[in-house]
């Protein structure tokens, strides 16, 4: 009867622990990229910031673009310090190896990145 009650007891801390799997990754100094129909976009994470980085092979055109994030694991969002400029959202993978970019203003995805 001891025993049973000892390991009525202890039952909650062993279900308690299963939820220790879940790692939440770190932004700052991490480079996702992808190259699409002749874009190529690169994303640096930096301390307070990010640098979007979208280079058109086709046409040589090159864009970088600065912006303030704020991060919810696993949202991202990227405020451009242009006015009237796009919010973009991002979604990490539940694997977090790729982030999806969403404008927030056409509601349509930008690229879907992987982790360098």
């Amino acid at each position: 009867m001891k025993k049973l009650l000892l390991i009525m007891l202890c039952m909650p801390l062993f279900l308690a622990c299963d939820n220790d799997d879940v790692t939440i990754p770190i932004l700052n100094n991490t480079r996702w990229e992808n190259m699409e129909n002749g874009v190529h976009f690169s994303l640096e994470f930096h301390e307070s910031e990010s640098i979007l980085i979208v280079f058109d092979v086709d046409n040589a055109k090159y864009t970088s673009t600065q912006y303030s994030y704020t991060y919810e694991y696993p949202n991202i969002t990227m405020n451009t310090q242009i006015p009237n400029g796009d919010i973009i959202i991002s979604v990490l993978s539940s694997d977090n190896k790729t982030m999806t970019l969403k404008s927030l203003s056409t509601s349509k995805i930008i690229a879907i990145l992987a982790q360098r």
